[in-house]
C-alpha cells in the first residue's frame, strides 16, 4: 500500500525501563498513591502478604497466578488518589519478584503494567511490559498524561496471568517522575528520537515488517494524497463509533521476520487527527505496540500516544523479552476509543539488535 519510507523529525519515546535507578524513598515521598504492598488489591488469583526483610517496608503480597485465557484475568491494582495534570511526567515503579515459575522458569514478563482508567473503557495513560526474575527488582515504566485526571480515577495495574507463576511484589508507586532522584530524570529526554540518529542505510537494514502493507480491522482505510507525509500519500482510517473495546478497530502489519531475545526495537510511524468526535482536535492512541498474535496476546513493546491536526512522529521502543518466530507477532494500533479519521503514514518496525 506503501512504498517504504521514513519521516525522519523529532518524536516522542516511551519506553518500560528495568532496574532499581532510582532510590526507593523517593518515590515513596512523591507518590500519588498509597504503595503499601499491603495495600494493594487484586483480583483472579490467590494473595498473602508474606514478611520479606529484603524489600522496602519487610511486607510482600504473593500473588499465585494461573495462566488465563487473557493474560488481564488476574492483576494487582493501586488507585491514583490525587489528581494529574496534563503534561505530568509520570513513573509506574514497583518492586517484584518470581517465586516460582511455569515449568521452571527463572525469569517473566509481566505483559502490561500500566496506569489506565479505573473504569470502563480503561484507556491507559502509559504502560508497557517488564521483565522480572528470582531477585528484587526495582522496575518502572513511563509516560506522560495527556490530560487532567481527576483525583481517583485512575489505577495503576499489573496484569499476571500470562503464566502459571507466583510473584512477590513490594511497595508500588505512581509518582511525577520529576520528583525522582537525579540520575533518573536525567536518563532520557522526552524529545529524543532514536530514528533521527540512525543513518538510513541502517534503517533500510532493520526493517522486520513491510510498511507497504498495512491491514485495517473492523472500520474502512483509503489512501489519500498528501504531500506533507513522506511518499505523498496516507492511509485514512475512518472509524465510525467508539467501540466497546480500544481494539475492535485498528491497523494492523505482520511481522516476518524472527526476533531474538533482548534485541531493542523501534516501532515508528507518523500520524495524524483529519477529524476528531465532537469537533476534537487531539486524540490518544491507546496501544500502540508489538504483540503476539494469537493467544495470550502479551505485548512485547507498546504504549500510548497523543496526536493532533498536524503530522507528529511517533516512536515506541524496548527489548524483546525472548525468541519470536517469523509471524509470532505482529504491530497493532488500537483507534475505538472515539468516532474520529485518522492519517497514517508508513508503520515501520526496526530490530535494532542486542546493546541498542
Amino acid at each position: 500500500m506503501f512504498r517504504s519510507a521514513i519521516l525522519l523529525a523529532g518524536a516522542l519515546a516511551l519506553a518500560p525501563i528495568g532496574g532499581a535507578a532510582a532510590e526507593a524513598q523517593d518515590y515513596a515521598a512523591s507518590a500519588l498513591n498509597n504503595p503499601d504492598s499491603t495495600a494493594l488489591k487484586s483480583y483472579g488469583a490467590p494473595t498473602s502478604v508474606i514478611d520479606d526483610p529484603k524489600v522496602p517496608g519487610g511486607k510482600a503480597l504473593r500473588v499465585e497466578a494461573n495462566k488465563g485465557a487473557n493474560p488481564w484475568d488476574a492483576a494487582v491494582s493501586s488507585q491514583v488518589k490525587q489528581p494529574i495534570k496534563a503534561g505530568d511526567p509520570l513513573v509506574l515503579a514497583f518492586w517484584a519478584r518470581l517465586v516460582s515459575g511455569e515449568n521452571g522458569a527463572t525469569s517473566a514478563t509481566l505483559p502490561y503494567a500500566s496506569v489506565s482508567l479505573g473504569s470502563a473503557p480503561w484507556t491507559p495513560v502509559f504502560g508497557g511490559p517488564v521483565t522480572i526474575g528470582p531477585e528484587w527488582k526495582l522496575v518502572e515504566v513511563r509516560g506522560t498524561a495527556e490530560k487532567d485526571y481527576a483525583a481517583g480515577v485512575l489505577n495503576a495495574g499489573i496484569q499476571v496471568a500470562s503464566a502459571k507463576q507466583t510473584i512477590d511484589f513490594g511497595p508500588v508507586y505512581v509518582a511525577k517522575a520529576a520528583a525522582a532522584s537525579q540520575p533518573v530524570a536525567a536518563t532520557a529526554p522526552a524529545a529524543h528520537s532514536t530514528l533521527a540518529s540512525l543513518d538510513s542505510a541502517t534503517i533500510a537494514s532493520k526493517i522486520v515488517n513491510d510498511p507497504g502493507a498495512p491491514k485495517v480491522n473492523g472500520a474502512h482505510g483509503r489512501l489519500i494524497d498528501d504531500p506533507k507525509v513522506m511518499g505523498g500519500k496516507a492511509l485514512r482510517v475512518q472509524v465510525p463509533r467508539k467501540g466497546k473495546n480500544a481494539w475492535d478497530i485498528s491497523v494492523s502489519s505482520e511481522i516476518k521476520k524472527p526476533i531474538k531475545a533482548g534485541d531493542s526495537l523501534l516501532l515508528v510511524f507518523p500520524a495524524r487527527l483529519e477529524k476528531g468526535e465532537n469537533g476534537a482536535s487531539t486524540t490518544t492512541l491507546p496501544w500502540n505496540a508489538v504483540s503476539m498474535t494469537s493467544p495470550p496476546w502479551s505485548g512485547v513493546i507498546g504504549g500510548p500516544a497523543d496526536i493532533g491536526p498536524e503530522w507528529k512522529l511517533i516512536e515506541i521502543k524496548g527489548k524483546a523479552d525472548k525468541d519470536y518466530a517469523a509471524n509470532e507477532v505482529g504491530i497493532g494500533i488500537q483507534l475505538a476509543t472515539a468516532r474520529q479519521t485518522v492519517d497514517f503514514g508508513p508503520i515501520i518496525l526496526l530490530d535494532l539488535g542486542q546493546g541498542k
